[in-house]
């Protein structure tokens, strides 16, 4: 259980941070509060309360600071009523990718039993057709078992030797121009709403970690790349450029599924990646970029074999 002095503290914080319209995160509460952010994402009861009511969820702990009620104020908690709204459609959208899992599984479970029925059927079907025969059992029975047979063995030669996965795909896509603590956040922010409990996370078939400089081409190969194991195949998508950012992500990933963790190093060098970059922008946003690629590539640590990775992909 959460300290009620550091719980009280945290929510006094949040109440002021609104009250002068401020965008909350998990980073910026735990800095405001002075306390660690890894105690704001612990998984006791009171913290995960804390983090829905970051998000917007209404709670009356949260006391507002008084403040002036200009018209700047009143447009200010317009913001906060319509972020509250979107906070519970973002509610209802996870209870929706909820039931679609649960529904997929189920699928994948009808699939495999009637894959299965298939092969069966025909030898069980001719079996019984010869016991009857033997029996001296009607003839007409044994003509229609007969072309039962002579059907379901036309339909298991035309039926596909396996049937293809069905896999869906999830994306956490990582900002590049930031600092690894706004990259780290945003990472665990999403990590949240991608994988929120562990019926979820026993969904996961495969996790992508891609690593890379920007325009390497991380974001096709992720959109292209067909998986071939069945469920959610989840592609963390950013440069992942130090072996500790690696070691963070494969760690936090590991506690949540057992699913394999693969590492994709897309390996185009600086100026390919800024040549691409100069055909897609111009001016100032070419020059934003370019800068993000040489400052990523003096600090790039290659992948190494001894990282906590289930295998490496050069592409």
């Amino acid at each position: 259980m959460a300290k009620r002095d550091v719980l009280n503290h945290v929510y006094a914080c949040i109440g002021t941070m609104r009250s002068r319209g401020d965008k909350l995160n998990v980073q910026k509460v735990a800095v405001a509060a002075g306390v660690a952010r890894a105690t704001l994402y612990l998984p006791d009861p009171d913290w995960q309360e804390v983090r829905e009511v970051i998000k917007g969820k209404p709670s009356l702990r949260v006391k507002l600071v008084e403040i002036e009620v200009t018209e700047a104020s009143r447009v200010k908690r317009k913001a906060a009523e319509l972020h509250e709204r979107v906070a519970s459609a973002e509610g209802e959208i996870q209870a929706i990718r909820k039931d679609a899992e649960r529904i997929y599984r189920k699928l994948v479970d009808q699939l495999q039993y009637y894959v299965a029925l298939a092969a069966e059927t025909p030898a069980k079907t001719a079996n019984r057709a010869k016991q009857l025969k033997e029996a001296g059992h009607d003839k007409q029975e044994i003509k229609r078992l007969r072309a039962e047979v002579a059907m379901l063995q036309h339909q298991v030669r035309a039926a596909p030797a396996e049937p293809a996965a069905l896999t869906t795909k999830r994306y956490i896509t990582l900002p590049t121009s930031s600092s690894w603590a706004d990259t780290l956040a945003s990472f665990m922010d999403q990590l949240a709403e991608v994988i929120p409990d562990d019926p979820v996370a026993k969904t996961i078939g495969a996790v992508y970690v891609l690593c890379g400089l920007p325009m390497a081409g991380k974001t096709p190969w992720a959109t292209g790349h067909k998986s071939g194991v069945s469920g959610v195949t989840l592609y963390v998508d950013g440069t992942a450029h130090t072996a500790e950012q690696r070691r963070f992500i494969a760690d936090r990933l590991r506690k949540l599924t057992k699913a394999p963790i693969h590492c994709v190093r897309l390996r185009a060098d600086g100026p390919t990646c800024v040549a691409r970059s100069g055909r897609k922008h111009r001016g100032a946003a070419h020059i934003e970029v370019q800068d993000a690629i040489e400052k990523i590539a003096a600090e790039f640590e290659e992948v190494s074999l001894i990282e906590a990775f289930n295998s490496i992909v050069l592409a």
